[in-house]
């Protein structure tokens, strides 16, 4: 499982989105052999059975929602599978919840997770070297991933910018988390809660550092400071050229909430008012640098760096917050229209291009919200969007009751990571979930979940293990039945049919997706020829049919680029493709308005040549008009088939 932490740096250069596919199917694959391993664990050994936990029970009815809201969503297929570009859907949603309740019954002590995000911390680390190589163009570190380039922003192996951003927020308040701890490991010699309540005996009350003045820092240095240090600077500075303003607004949020928390409640005191004017001197920078951004001194700051060069540009007129703007109120009525389940995990651009009004001057398209409740409510509707809430509903009290009776190590840790969750809920106000971004999410909803009276013990003794609940008296082979059973027969019985399930899912769900995205490139490359070409089409939607939305549109796409330079053979062939197999993907998504675009594209090229085709191009143009009316896409091809129509007219009159 702890592989599964290496995803952000997987980029597979051959596929079709080589930022995202690899990572998708790297993480999969992982979680599905760790599944092999850890089931035989949990029934041998009760000390790594999974508890009932809130967290958990809020996730799985989230899950639960989803699924049904994909049911009778617009496209059920669209909603498991998802779409290369993002690569997550059901399918993903379903890993991520296998992932985190295995990683949260193996890593139960503080311990365990100390470890598990330091190695979390490493990997962002490496993600951000190898970006601050793309900015400054050192071709070493940019030749490890092969396809980036010298930019002014970086994007490293997450392939955007914006993700760059969140990604390294995240870590950076994860790394204070671990300073915390690491500081205070050494002042306490003994931070564990009793059995009962979590209460500390008199004794260990002393060491909690309620009523210390100040850390020990002289004891606690350690080459683990060292590395936590330079995680934050290496993250930070990463952050600052990556130039996202959403993720450096829940960076200032975040930062706000521990300055104000402390300030009431931190067990250091003399930190207290350090705090308050960390607080105050924050509020005091930001309102000076957005009130005298016109000023010479503060653009001389602004342009030190991406990040403050962007604030600065900033205001309520800028075309990203324009174009977030139109976005969120097409998804707003959208809402209306389905309000309870909403349109189906995965199909915001379905959504939000029936309301979408191109006369905004917004050119760009949307296939996701830029603002996750927006996101929930128009995918899920509104039970999908309060199951989404009663997760950090969930997280939120979680956190605060095991706040109530820690240690000031304890607290300054728990503090660092509910910030993280609060700049990563912020961020995706503006933003929206990626294959990276929720990978640290849930790690972290893994991490509250682990929380209980005997997280801090440097080894799990929760009592409740080793009550024989009916399951556990099953699984102990004590469970009077007409033929014993013991843990290793079940094991070995689960072991014969998990093994064949898992090797198909890798099989079916994962190779086959890689593969049918590989050749889904190859369409792309001009150095083939057309019959190849055509080969690499039919074999990426015969491995890959859920995926091959893109593989349509692709195909179309490169079929229009080179339509004037093809002979007359190829073109009947590329047509009799189109017929055979382009228009079956209407059959797994008949709201799919892009396909219906492309086919309209192609429909109205061909026209010119074979006039039988122009009913075909009426009707695309006009399922394109009634799933997407307003787009820019629908005002252009209603165009081009008006002056189509035109044309054959003034080619048949007499005389013309």
């Amino acid at each position: 499982m702890i592989c599964t932490l290496f995803m952000p740096l997987i980029v597979t250069t051959s596929t079709y989105f080589p930022f995202v596919v690899g990572k998708a199917i790297f993480s999969r694959i992982l979680i599905e052999f760790a599944i092999i391993l850890w089931v035989p664990v949990v029934i041998l050994s009760k000390d790594y059975r999974p508890r009932k936990n809130p967290v958990f029970i809020a996730l799985s009815i989230y899950i639960l929602i989803a699924t049904i809201s994909s049911i009778f969503g617009v496209s059920l297929n669209v909603s498991f599978w998802s779409t290369y570009e993002r690569m997550q859907g059901l399918i993903d949603l379903t890993h991520w919840l296998a992932f985190s309740i295995m990683i949260t019954s193996v890593f139960r002590t503080a311990n365990d997770w100390i470890w598990a995000l330091s190695f979390n911390l490493g990997v962002s680390i490496l993600v951000s070297i190898i970006g601050l190589g793309q900015y400054f163009g050192i071709e070493s570190l940019m030749s490890i991933i092969g396809i980036i380039s010298q930019s002014t922003r970086i994007e490293s192996s997450l392939g955007n910018a914006t993700y760059v951003g969140a990604y390294c927020t995240i870590n950076i308040l994860i790394s204070g988390a671990l300073m915390c701890w690491a500081f205070g490991i050494n002042n306490v010699k003994d931070s564990s809660f009793k059995a009962k309540g979590g209460r500390q005996s008199r004794d260990r009350r002393k060491n909690t550092g309620t009523n210390q003045r100040y850390p020990n820092f002289n004891k606690s240095f350690s080459y683990w400071i060292l590395f936590y240090l330079v995680a934050i600077a290496v993250n930070t500075y990463t952050l600052a050229l990556s130039g996202t303003r959403g993720a450096l607004l829940g960076l200032g949020i975040a930062s706000i909430y521990i300055c104000v928390y402390y300030t009431f409640a931190g067990k250091y005191r003399t930190l207290r008012p350090i705090c308050l004017g960390i607080l105050v001197f924050m509020l005091i920078a930001a309102g000076v640098f957005m009130g005298f951004k016109e000023q010479s001194i503060v653009k001389k700051v602004s342009q030190t760096n991406p990040i403050t060069q962007r604030v600065a540009q900033f205001n309520l007129s800028d075309e990203s917050l324009i174009s977030r703007w139109h976005t969120w109120k097409a998804g707003i009525s959208a809402t209306k229209e389905r309000p309870i389940l909403g349109w189906g995990p995965e199909n915001f651009i379905i959504a939000w291009a029936k309301y979408f009004d191109h006369t905004s001057g917004v050119k760009e398209r949307f296939d996701q919200a830029h603002n996750k409740l927006v996101e929930e409510a128009t995918t899920k509707g509104v039970l999908g969007l309060l199951s989404y809430l009663s997760i950090w509903a969930t997280i939120g009290l979680t956190i605060r009751k095991y706040l109530k009776n820690t240690n000031a190590a304890q607290q300054g840790f728990l503090l660092f990571i509910s910030a993280a969750l609060i700049a990563y809920f912020v961020q995706n106000l503006f933003l929206f979930d990626t294959l990276t971004t929720y990978l640290e999410f849930i790690i972290l909803l893994s991490l509250v979940a682990a929380l209980s009276p005997y997280f801090w013990e440097s080894k799990t003794s929760d009592p409740n293990n080793s009550k024989n609940t009916k399951t556990q008296t099953f699984l102990n082979g004590t469970l009077r039945l007409p033929i014993k059973v013991s843990p290793n027969t079940i094991t070995y019985s689960l072991l014969i049919v998990l093994i064949p399930a898992i090797l198909s899912a890798v099989f079916w769900l994962n190779i086959r997706p890689f593969s049918a995205s590989q050749h889904t490139m190859q369409i792309l490359l001009e150095n083939y020829r057309w019959e190849d070409r055509m080969e690499f089409y039919e074999k990426a939607i015969e491995l890959s049919p859920g995926l091959s939305n893109y593989t349509h549109i692709l195909f179309l796409k490169s079929a229009l680029s080179d339509w004037d330079n093809m002979p007359a053979e190829t073109k009947q062939s590329v047509k009799t493709i189109v017929e055979n197999e382009t228009v079956k993907g209407l059959l797994l998504e008949p709201h799919n308005w892009r396909l219906y675009y492309s086919l309209a594209r192609f429909y109205q090229i061909a026209t010119l040549t074979d006039l039988s085709l122009l009913p075909r191009a009426d009707h695309y143009t006009d399922m394109t008009s009634k799933l997407a009316p307003n787009t820019l896409e629908a005002n252009i091809i209603r165009d081009v088939n008006s002056q189509l129509h035109d044309l054959i007219d003034k080619s048949q009159t007499p005389g013309k």
